[in-house]
């Protein structure tokens, strides 16, 4: 588990990216993004560089 980005195209290529991961509290969340790259360094600094899976 962890994250995924279910997409493997260039990030300004990548519209609406769907993203899911598993919570710290083993809650499933996922979520679709215009920002992509934005949201992955948004998760990174909310669990100190690793997301969890």
């Amino acid at each position: 588990m962890g994250f995924v980005l279910q997409d493997e195209s260039a990030p300004a290529e990548l519209t609406a990216a769907p993203t899911a991961r598993t919570e710290p509290d083993g809650h499933p969340r996922a979520e679709r993004t215009d920002l992509p790259t934005r949201t992955l360094a948004a998760l990174r600094t909310r669990f100190d560089g690793e997301i969890p899976g």
